[in-house]
């Protein structure tokens, strides 16, 4: 098992609360950044560009803040060193600039002021590119050269999100061309692909069996050093099929990077045999991971079944939320469930404590977050989808007041010296909270919350379902009249949204995707 903590003792910094200190203050930006999500989800229906605000929250502002604090975490940890103070300022002052930018990404688009966009995604990704570097730099520390396979998953993912900046760039001024469906197509691969993908493939090679409490398996670490040229070689073909209008070459790139993750998972999979997941960190990624998978292969459908770039483009909107609120968003707050209590500090003792408070109800809001997705996803009444969408959100809510919870256990935890009653009770604790009958309460209420949602819905729009709309379609007598409407599919929404027709006509839509 590799401990994904504080470096081994010879590196520790003097002051033993300067670890605690440092990622209080850089995991700000990712908790604002949820924050800002919650409200964003709520408000969409009245704010422009809701879907891309949205998104970009997630994937820009969430993940990509993790991202730049949790790799430089797990290369100085599996470095065996400890950075200086100067080199934590400079951190900071990265994040700091790089938050910056993202608001100036965020506002340049949202006032559709194109030069304060563009020079946002120029400091990101220059921020990227140096972040990569700094990590290419561990990679050459003796102690990090068995991890160096999965320290070289960080590195490549950076130099893909410098180049997604530019095509989203781009977009942002040329929405119009006749190119926006391959860019965006694109755009989409090397982030998504690229950036996160990798990201993540990369962290999961020790923090999996850590989180799993088991050793990693044998020739784990081959595999990884395999599966990084595959991937690559699937974001590469996937964006290029994307840019020359080849949706066959695209195919091909999303099969080639499903046989990359193939190879990746094979060791996860032996793992979690030895010890299967206990806790919610573990089952947040495990759903994680499935969801990238149908992902996937939807996409790769999606890519075999048209010609057409700007098909492809529409259709890999109803993928979107799978990846983002399915694979990106269960894989951050999986991770943070498990490296809060690390981080936290006080040792064993508390960050046992801390375990039990983010383990509590694991089950139901994994219950909610999957299954109500699942059904997002499905043709059901837009009443359902707006009443599964908002138990999805108020599960993945539920972790911050937990995590300020976790933390103030934790602090507890550390303000005493434990006995050995203290000790046992605490293990007590976590034990209960991991029972698998405890886990089946939970998730028979979420299953059953689930259920009586979607039959509130079905009650609240009765007219959606089948045979109401054949009765109601029986009684109007035809006109004989044709009343055409030109829609405009722009940002992921139609414009109008609603169109109003003479009962008896006939009605012709006519779709114009910019």
């Amino acid at each position: 098992m590799i401990p994904i903590g504080p470096p081994g003792p010879v590196a520790q910094p003097a002051d033993p609360m300067s670890r605690t200190r440092w990622h209080l203050r850089a995991n700000v930006p990712i908790l604002s950044w949820l924050v800002v999500l919650v409200v964003t989800t709520f408000i969409h229906p009245f704010v422009d560009h809701a879907n891309w605000l949205m998104v970009h929250t997630l994937l820009l502002g969430v993940v990509t803040n993790a991202i730049l604090v949790w790799s430089a975490h797990f290369a100085e940890t599996l470095s065996r060193s400890s950075p200086t103070a100067v080199q934590r300022t400079w951190q900071l002052v990265r994040l700091g600039v790089f938050n910056l930018a993202v608001v100036a990404v965020f506002l340049g688009r949202m006032l559709d002021v194109w030069p304060v966009l563009l020079l946002g995604a120029i400091v990101v990704g220059l921020l990227i590119v140096w972040h990569g570097a700094t990590i290419a730099v561990r990679i050459r520390s003796k102690l990090a050269n068995r991890f160096a396979a999965s320290l070289s998953y960080y590195v490549a993912a950076a130099r893909f999100l410098p180049i997604g900046a530019g095509l989203g760039a781009w977009l942002a001024h040329e929405p119009l061309t006749s190119w926006a469906a391959r860019a965006t197509l694109a755009h989409a691969s090397v982030n998504l692909l690229g950036w996160v993908g990798l990201t993540v493939a990369g962290t999961l090679v020790t923090l999996w069996p850590t989180i799993l409490r088991t050793k990693m398996a044998d020739n784990a670490l081959l595999f990884t050093k395999r599966a990084l040229p595959v991937l690559l070689a699937g974001v590469v073909i996937t964006a290029a099929g994307a840019l020359l209008d080849q949706p066959y070459l695209g195919a091909a790139g999303i099969a080639v990077y499903i046989g990359g993750w193939a190879l990746a998972t094979t060791p996860w999979v032996l793992e979690a045999k030895q010890r299967p997941p206990h806790s919610y960190a573990a089952w947040s990624l495990l759903f994680a991971g499935a969801w990238l998978f149908v992902s996937l292969v939807w996409w790769l459908i999606i890519w075999l079944s048209n010609s057409s770039m700007a098909v492809i483009d529409a259709e890999f909107g109803a993928v979107v939320p799978a990846l983002t609120a399915g694979f990106a968003a269960q894989v951050v707050i999986g991770a943070l469930s498990h490296l809060g209590p690390v981080v936290f500090g006080g040792g064993p003792f508390a960050a046992r404590a801390a375990q039990e408070v983010l383990d509590r109800g694991a089950a139901l809001r994994l219950t909610l977050i999957n299954a109500g997705l699942l059904i997002c996803l499905l043709p059901v009444p837009s009443v359902v989808r707006v009443i599964m969408s908002t138990l999805v959100l108020l599960a993945y809510m539920a972790f911050l007041p937990l995590l300020v919870i976790a933390y103030r256990a934790a602090k507890k935890a550390r303000a005493k010296d434990p006995t050995k009653r203290d000790r046992a009770a605490n293990l007590a604790q976590i034990e209960a909270a991991q029972d698998p009958a405890r886990h089946r309460s939970w998730l028979v209420a979420g299953v059953a919350t689930i259920a009586l949602a979607a039959a509130v819905g079905i009650a609240a729009d009765p007219s959606a379902l089948p045979g109401r709309v054949a009765s109601v379609d029986g009684g109007v007598a035809p006109t004989g009249e044709t009343t055409t409407v030109q829609v405009e599919a722009k940002d992921m929404r139609f414009h109008p949204n609603s169109v109003d027709v003479p009962a008896g006509n006939r009605l012709v839509i006519e779709l114009k995707n910019t």
